[in-house]
């Protein structure tokens, strides 16, 4: 009797203990589904969170760009239509140069220039109640954006080699002497630079030059300074 009494207490502990586990699984699973919800539910909103910041930066993207293309088609100047070679030497003048820096002025320090253009013809400009004028005929109006381009070239040269000759007759072998092309610049204190540009150096058209008629030295500019002679005085009319 005893034994069977202990083995139906037995048993009660055994099916407790089962149903104990059980349970405990069972809380186990719910917690494992629990956090793996959770899991895939975060990755879920990191890929929708992901999309989201895509969609609007390929938008902004996609809007800039549109901005942009309206942007250049309404600025698109009139002289870049009629004259599309002064257009690139604009465009060239921004570009910066190689070599030593040996002349610096600031534009808004230019207050009268000249240029020797394409057609061999000294250009002669001044500025006026902070607008530039063509001095040989005040009346043609000027494109003031092209004058800019203009000093870009004249207000920063630099040199990549300097040639020191003793005698400065042979600078004509050079290209240089008194009737060589020119640029001259001068400030509002009435400080005067003459540029005398010459041959082309080598293939890659290095360009030599010297200043103010001291055919002693030559320097040697990248080739950037001879653009400037490449403008003819219609290229410099405003079409406005």
């Amino acid at each position: 009797m005893f034994v069977g009494n202990f083995l139906i207490i037995a048993y009660g502990e055994w099916a407790g203990y089962k149903y104990y586990i059980r349970e405990i699984t069972m809380l186990k699973n719910k917690q494992n589904i629990l956090k793996l919800c959770i899991l895939i539910a975060g990755i879920l909103l990191i890929i929708v969170f992901g999309v989201f910041i895509f969609k609007s930066t390929h938008t902004k993207d996609t809007s800039e760009v549109g901005k942009d293309d309206a942007v250049e088609e309404t600025v698109t100047p009139q002289e870049d239509i009629e004259f599309p070679h002064a257009a690139e030497l604009d465009q060239a003048s921004e570009i910066s140069d190689d070599g030593e820096q040996i002349l610096y002025l600031p534009k808004e320090e230019i207050y009268e220039f000249s240029i020797t253009d394409a057609n061999n013809i000294l250009l002669n400009f001044e500025k006026k109640d902070d607008k530039w004028i063509y001095v040989d005929d005040p009346s043609i109006e000027i494109n003031g954006d092209r004058i800019d381009k203009i000093l870009n070239y004249l207000c920063d040269i630099r040199v990549v080699d300097i040639i020191e000759l003793e005698d400065d007759t042979k600078a004509e072998e050079y290209g240089l002497s008194q009737e060589s092309p020119m640029c001259i610049i001068k400030d509002a204190g009435g400080n005067e630079i003459l540029i005398s540009i010459g041959k082309c150096a080598d293939e890659g058209c290095n360009v030599y030059f010297a200043l103010n008629y001291d055919f002693s030295t030559v320097y040697v500019n990248s080739g950037k300074l001879a653009n400037v002679l490449q403008y003819s005085v219609e290229e410099l009319l405003s079409l406005s």
